[in-house]
């Protein structure tokens, strides 16, 4: 056989072989915890990694949570490519707040993905996770304890080998890109000219202040009465929502529709100090007891609630 021939050949096989190459999916759950009390937060992590070519991304069905409260999710990916060999991993993280107490377990996270070669849905499922959760008042932390993204590690576990096809080609993207990027400098230029055309009348910065904390404090006192009427849960709610929008004015800021997780780190961003933050996490983390996990608080707490929430209106 003529030589030249051959080696044509041969470098054909090496490119089949490299585009039909087996992916290799690997799924795992794990938590940073195994024991908690009532009220604390812990992050659950789903980690999945696929080595070699792919064609349709799996679908994840993430567990239900018993016995938790979501608070957030967090989501992070990433692929190498090195000597035509392809590396991919997802993670996902989940905030949980601990709303019932004894062994919970997390069920089974599931992943599918398609065979290409049969067409069919084909089902990982991770392992159950099971967490010790006791009872007690919430005690303040010495740190705020902020959720926060940390690199995927990657456990050693069973491989499932599924054939896939996967091709990518970044320039039918750049046509897209130019438009989004030219759009986006319209926008910037658009709102610069409407915010230069109309400035806010300016107001005396320390009236305000006064104004909205004498609210606030005028609003914790009232709250008194809604315990008499509705009970603690509602109590609770009330003084809760009264701090949520002090912060809300303190910042000139909405922090609506925010978790308190959401709300910690919010204000950790503003620079506020560490004693203010420990007061908030121990306040927010109070309220959340009772109104997610049932919690019947003492009559000594119900007063030291209200305390607390006047000491942050009155020091932050």
């Amino acid at each position: 056989m003529n030589k030249k021939i051959f080696g044509v050949i041969c470098l054909v096989l090496f490119f089949a072989v490299s585009v039909g190459a087996e992916a290799l999916l690997d799924a795992q759950a794990f938590t940073d915890k195994t024991t908690a009390k009532l009220g604390d937060i812990i992050k659950y992590s789903l980690v999945i990694k696929k080595n070699g070519n792919s064609g349709e991304a799996p679908r994840i069905k993430p567990p239900t949570f018993e016995g938790f409260r979501l608070g957030g999710t967090y989501s992070s990916s990433s692929i190498n490519i090195i000597n035509n060999a392809m590396t991919s991993s997802m993670q996902y993280d989940f905030s949980l707040m601990a709303i019932k107490s004894g062994q919970v377990t997390i069920a089974p996270a599931q992943i599918q993905v398609k065979n290409p070669t049969t067409n069919q849905y084909e089902t990982i499922e991770t392992k159950p996770i099971t967490l010790d959760i006791t009872g007690g008042k919430v005690q303040a932390q010495a740190a705020v304890a902020i959720p926060t993204l940390v690199p995927a590690v990657m456990q050693t576990g069973s491989l499932k080998e599924i054939k896939m096809n996967y091709s990518f080609d970044m320039s039918d993207m750049w046509p897209y890109i130019l438009i989004v990027l030219a759009l986006g400098g319209i926008a910037i230029i658009v709102i610069k000219y409407m915010n230069d055309k109309k400035k806010p009348k300016q107001v005396k910065t320390t009236e305000i202040k006064a104004d909205y904390i004498q609210v606030a404090l005028k609003r914790i006192k009232a709250a008194t009465t809604i315990l008499d009427k509705t009970g603690a849960k509602a109590y609770y709610s009330e003084l809760y929502e009264t701090i949520r929008q002090f912060i809300t004015d303190h910042y000139n800021e909405s922090f609506s529709e925010l978790t308190s997780q959401e709300i910690l780190k919010k204000v950790r961003e503003k620079k506020a100090a560490k004693t203010d933050l420990v007061l908030l996490d121990t306040f927010m983390k109070a309220c959340d007891l009772v109104k997610f996990a049932e919690y019947k608080p003492e009559k000594d707490e119900l007063e030291e609630i209200k305390e607390h929430a006047e000491q942050i209106v009155k020091e932050f």
